[in-house]
């Protein structure tokens, strides 16, 4: 998926927000473009929530190296661009979730050439990294005068 089939998307998401009032959550924006349109539609005031995967907060589209069919993921990793705007989504609060996006896949659907193999990943073993490193990304933020931000769902309907 192109970074254009998310940002194509989250546009229709929001002038349908705009349209209705319905409060939407977002699952999985991998890009930095769909990060900054998310960050502007919660600006404007609409009720909207993101989440974002765990293998995108850590991985780039240079880690699946020689086309290793193991990082095949829907969406697919990003650029490194993509996840420090992820990082920074995180810190400031435009993300509200990390999800595991747990999706394990049959040994099997592993060993196929990376174009046909199955997308999907198991992302329960990336949870204690992240929480390691975003609680040492919130303390830095403290020590920096910054206050960390969790998130929040958005404005109450």
């Amino acid at each position: 998926m192109p970074v254009a089939a998310e940002t194509i998307a989250l546009h229709t998401i929001f002038e349908l927000v705009r349209v209705t009032g319905a409060r939407v959550h977002l699952s999985h924006v991998s890009s930095a473009a769909g990060i900054a349109l998310v960050r502007a539609a919660k600006a404007e005031g609409l009720p909207v929530s993101c989440d974002v995967t765990v293998n995108h907060v850590h991985l780039i589209d240079l880690d699946i190296g020689y086309f290793d069919a193991q990082f095949r993921l829907d969406p697919p990793l990003r650029q490194q661009r993509d996840r420090e705007a992820i990082r920074a989504g995180l810190v400031d609060g435009t993300i509200d979730a990390i999800c595991s996006d747990h999706t394990p896949v049959d040994d099997d659907e592993k060993l196929l050439p990376f174009a046909e193999a199955t997308p999907g990943a198991t992302g329960l073993e990336l949870f204690p990294f992240v929480d390691r490193e975003m609680g040492r990304r919130s303390r830095l933020a403290a020590r920096q005068g910054a206050e960390p931000h969790h998130g929040s769902a958005g404005p109450s309907a």
